[in-house]
């Protein structure tokens, strides 16, 4: 059954990221992370136009797999990053590279409304540990 919109145009149906089957035929993907942003407004194109120079980082990194950005059409200052990656000590190795710092820096300095939220969802045997490694 599809949902409308209160504008008339159709919902997608809803995720839930703690539920999705993480495994892939022959590419096991370990852990998925969801980075919750609140954005101050007037600051969305410069909070995209970092997060493609970040993903171009992410990319170059040993251990990530592929990462994608969703903007909440009812708020215009939420976003989402999902992020999958090989392991959990390999998404660690990108929070602790001096180029996502000085990212993290900028962004509580330029464009965060808030702190941002961070979850890490396990996939595979073994669960990852949950919470935001990343220092704010």
């Amino acid at each position: 059954m599809h949902r409308k919109t209160p504008g008339g145009r159709d919902r997608l149906p809803r995720v839930r990221l703690d539920r999705l089957n993480l495994q892939n035929t022959g590419d096991a993907i370990m852990v998925t992370v969801g980075m919750n942003y609140m954005i101050l407004e007037g600051k969305e194109d410069a909070f995209e136009t970092v997060f493609y120079k970040v993903l171009a980082i992410m990319e170059a990194m040993e251990g990530h797999k592929d990462s994608k950005l969703f903007h909440e059409v009812r708020d215009p200052q939420h976003y989402l990053i999902v992020s999958e990656w090989h392991t959990q000590d390999a998404f660690e190795a990108f929070t602790q590279s001096d180029k996502f710092k000085s990212v993290v820096n900028w962004g509580k300095e330029q464009v965060l409304a808030t702190r941002p939220h961070h979850e890490i969802y396990g996939g595979g045997d073994k669960p990852a540990e949950a919470g935001c490694p990343v220092p704010h």
